[in-house]
């Protein structure tokens, strides 16, 4: 079963508020859309010990975000199909478009037991790599996707929402959430009009799914 709702919060960077660690360790931000305030948060597993990769990709195709860049600020809900503007980090050709670099990824990967384009690193590490990505004065409007909360204003789930195996590290079976075309995740876009995103994931998450999001 997919999330129970999904979509896209867009605004401006409010305020970056201190991460928690709970639980799982969060980073926080508020974004301010549409006149109201929403809190974003990260889940990235663990403060300190290396249970999250990320990656960053730069200079986005723009006529591929067409359907988010048409939409005004405040969250929205999104289908979770290739045409709404969803993400899906498997899919996604806004998010896949780097050719051959990505059959090179893979091969290398597959020969020297590698995760590349990601980087594995601890909650801190991460949060600090997220915080200079949506704090850096050029950042003029962020896209934050993921499941809205049910209880007030803001955004959870704001990373990869497939391919997690049934048992996960902490216990708990986190597949009756996956699904395709749902993946959270936050895109910023600069002053000059460029995107860039801000990824993350879990490194027991499977890059290699199926129709119901479910590792293959």
């Amino acid at each position: 079963m997919p999330l129970s709702q999904y979509g896209v919060c867009i605004g401006t960077l409010l305020r970056l508020d201190p991460s928690e660690q709970g639980t799982w360790y969060h980073g926080v931000f508020t974004v301010q859309a549409g006149g109201q305030d929403y809190e974003c948060t990260v889940d990235l597993e663990s403060k300190l010990q290396d249970e999250v990769q990320y990656q960053i990709l730069p200079n986005l195709r723009t006529d591929l975000f067409q359907p988010v860049l048409g939409l005004g600020p405040g969250y929205h809900d999104l289908a979770s199909t290739s045409a709404s503007g969803a993400l899906d980090y498997i899919r996604s050709p806004l998010l896949t478009g780097q050719g051959c670099l990505t059959v090179w990824w893979g091969l290398w990967n597959l020969i020297f037991q590698t995760s590349l384009p990601w980087t594995t690193t601890d909650g801190q590490d991460a949060v600090n790599v997220l915080v200079s990505q949506i704090s850096t004065p050029d950042a003029a409007t962020l896209f934050v996707f993921g499941e809205p909360f049910t209880t007030g204003l803001g955004m959870h789930n704001v990373h990869m929402n497939q391919g997690d195996p049934p048992s996960s590290p902490d216990g708990i079976d986190h597949q009756p959430d996956d699904g395709i075309w749902q993946d959270g995740g936050t895109i910023i876009q600069h002053r000059d009009g460029s995107l860039h995103a801000f990824l993350s994931k879990f490194p027991t998450q499977s890059l290699n799914t199926n129709s119901q999001g479910l590792p293959v």
